[in-house]
């Protein structure tokens, strides 16, 4: 959870500014964000009705939404990791950190399940050299995805060392992706409706 805030013009009033977000709210809620992002274009007409200058509105939920579709990743635990890395091996240890932390779609190839010869009911598990990447000889990954339906889907990892208990992380990860998959289908069961 993010909070932001954004300066509004004047010349806009808390009766204006109640009836666009009622407008956005009615329009846009129970929206995936690919969705969300080309409706907001077609509510531009719409807004200025209230607001004489939609554009910076529009521009103000744009930014906001291609953040949100940038951030696919949670990370945590980073520090964690350190207890496993070769101490000795100082540039292991900011390449792994420097790998968490890029933007780009790295972490994403890691957890392809497409090719993994120790898939055991959608959950995967890579281990060591499983991994296209030479940093991450010395772990482990268990990863599992979940679907819910036309609001998207997700991916579920944890990555360890190669000795971590397999058994029960990967019966974490089952029990999170099943967990998560129900509140997200009941959560979205309301909008759908």
């Amino acid at each position: 959870v993010e909070s932001q805030i954004y300066n509004l013009p004047n010349n806009i009033d808390g009766e204006s500014l109640e009836a666009v977000i009622r407008l956005i709210n009615d329009k846009l809620v129970g929206s995936s964000l690919s969705e969300v992002t080309s409706k907001l274009q077609e509510l531009q007409p719409l807004l200025t009705k209230y607001i004489e200058k939609s554009d910076g509105f529009i521009d103000v939920f744009g930014g906001i939404l291609d953040k949100a579709i940038k951030e696919q990743f949670y990370i945590g635990g980073r520090r964690n990791l350190l207890n496993f890395a070769n101490g000795n091996n100082l540039e292991q240890i900011k390449s792994l950190y420097s790998l968490i932390d890029d933007e780009s779609d790295k972490i994403g190839g890691l957890v392809d399940n497409t090719t993994n010869p120790h898939d055991h009911h959608g959950i995967s598990v890579k281990i060591g050299d499983e991994m296209s990447d030479r940093l991450l000889l010395d772990y482990s990954l268990v990863s599992a995805t979940y679907n819910v339906g036309s609001h998207g889907r997700g991916m579920i990892a944890i990555l360890g060392p190669t000795n971590m208990p397999y058994s029960k992380m990967i019966g974490l990860v089952e029990v999170f992706q099943k967990e998560l998959t129900k509140k997200l289908i009941d959560y979205y069961r309301n909008f759908d409706k």
